[in-house]
């Protein structure tokens, strides 16, 4: 179905409902965060009832996006809506296991910007753009809905992360051209830069040292990887959300064309992120062990000790590679 097409529908559901919930995915980052809040502020203009969810705590550094405080944990037992809006989620378990989506409300739009979506909205406005918030923006736009000064701080804030600073291959002219209409509506590049990549704690700072300490490399230098586990968060008292960004430091070793870290949970579970550069295709290796992302940043998660996960994810990078 074509994009207007998409859009048409989900203008004329936005005309029927009273009520929506709109739903970050877990472990949320900049882009589902910002995403579901623009979301939120544009529904509460069209005027309709709209509660926002994340199943995961926000992380910290993104506590001067606004609304943040409205943001609920929970879903109480029984609420029912007639809308539920899925931001940046490739699949029904990114939204976590605390409902069933198709039991909350009446009609899902699932909007989404990875290749790997499973397309189980009712409606699915799926395309392989920089960001989720870059599909919230064409939808804004199509309503002719408002574009305030908060709607482009949560915009930008999420196109930014997501472009790893308008860095990553997934950057086009597109996604200049809603940069430059975000700032001109209000968003403050140097602000929201400064706050979220010149604003780290000591921890985090103690926290990478020790993982890049750690730094193991496979064929020749083509596979970096290195590890967090629960010791070394504790010993740099950080927090769990202060991992976050550390694999991006190992893609940026010269000659690596693959970047892995491995995430120790506090519950057993094991949390791989991995990042790619030139040819590799780190989504196909996420996907070996049903994970997801994109083709140059995707995750997977394991339950099995630290070591079993590394020699798996090891396996099959090389795989890949060779």
């Amino acid at each position: 179905m074509k994009e207007k097409e998409v859009l048409k529908r989900i203008k004329g559901e936005l005309a029927k409902a009273g009520t929506a919930l709109v739903v970050c995915h877990i472990d949320p980052d900049a882009d589902t965060i910002g995403s579901m809040i623009a979301l939120f502020l544009m529904l509460k203009e069209l005027r309709i009832a709209a509660t926002m969810f994340s199943p995961d705590p926000i992380p910290k550094v993104y506590s001067f996006l606004p609304r943040i405080r409205e943001i609920k944990r929970t879903v109480l037992k029984g609420s029912h809506f007639d809308l539920c809006l899925t931001v940046d989620a490739a699949d029904e378990r990114r939204v976590g296991s605390g409902f069933d989506l198709t039991h909350v409300a009446d009609k899902v739009i699932n909007i989404d910007h990875h290749p790997d979506n499973s397309k189980y909205g009712d409606i699915n406005y799926v395309m392989n753009v920089s960001s989720a918030a870059e599909l919230v923006y064409r939808l804004l736009r199509y309503l002719k809905a408002g574009l305030s000064r908060e709607i482009a701080d949560c915009l930008y804030t999420a196109i930014i992360t997501d472009t790893g600073n308008f860095r990553y291959e997934n950057t086009d002219v597109s996604t200049f051209n809603i940069a430059a209409d975000l700032v001109l509506s209000g968003a403050s590049p140097h602000k929201i830069a400064s706050l979220i990549y010149d604003t780290k704690s000591v921890s985090f700072l103690k926290l990478l040292s020790l993982s890049l300490l750690g730094v193991k490399t496979a064929m020749g230098g083509k596979i970096i990887w290195s590890t967090v586990t629960q010791k070394m968060i504790k010993d740099s008292h950080a927090n769990a959300e202060e991992v976050t960004g550390i694999v991006d430091h190992l893609r940026a070793i010269d000659g690596a064309l693959i970047a892995i870290l491995f995430r120790e949970e506090d519950n057993g579970i094991i949390k791989v992120n991995l990042r790619s550069k030139g040819s590799a295709n780190v989504g196909v290796v996420a996907r070996a062990f049903n994970g997801g992302g994109h083709n140059k940043a995707s995750g997977a998660t394991f339950k099995c000790s630290l070591n079993e996960a590394i020699r798996r994810v090891l396996n099959a990078a090389e795989r890949h590679l060779k």
